[in-house]
């Protein structure tokens, strides 16, 4: 996490990007088109090689982890302490929530989305979950042990 640190990109052209203070997260889209940058309660999502501004998300709470979908269609974030939400990237609109970002259910830790993308795994510093994104239904849940810090990848059965 990138919390209070000035990040700069510099391009071949000599142009220089600041972002400013405060970026805490960064993730690229599987095809490289576009660089999410969560600072506080919003994600810019912006042109990769221009750094134009072209959506933003606005949440309930502080943005944490993310993660595209391998289609780049969707940007799973999470958000608070424990609560996790789901955006579509082209119209910036919010797709699901999991949990309340103000309740303390424990640091929203990773997300990921399985290689197909048809499942989303959370974690916070409690649990692990897994949720089918078709039928919204939560078909793994294992309880964690505080100390856990790890970013995970699931492998999906075709």
């Amino acid at each position: 996490m990138l919390t209070g640190v000035d990040i700069a990109w510099a391009f071949p052209s000599t142009t220089v990007i600041q972002l400013g203070r405060g970026a805490q997260n960064l993730k690229y889209s599987p095809d490289g088109r576009l660089l999410a940058v969560a600072r506080g309660t919003t994600v810019l999502l912006l042109d990769a090689k221009t750094l134009a501004q072209v959506g933003i998300l606005f949440d309930q709470g502080n943005i944490g982890p993310m993660d595209f979908s391998p289609d780049g269609r969707l940007l799973a974030l999470g958000v608070g302490f424990g609560a996790f939400s789901l955006w579509d990237v082209q119209s910036t609109e919010q797709r699901m929530r999991f949990g309340e970002p103000l309740i303390e259910l424990g640091r929203a830790e990773a997300v990921a989305f399985s290689f197909d993308g048809r499942l989303l795994a959370t974690l916070n510093d409690r649990t692990l979950e897994v949720r089918d994104l078709n039928t919204r239904q939560l078909v793994l849940s294992q309880g964690a042990y505080r100390e856990v810090r790890t970013t995970f990848a699931l492998l999906s059965t075709p």
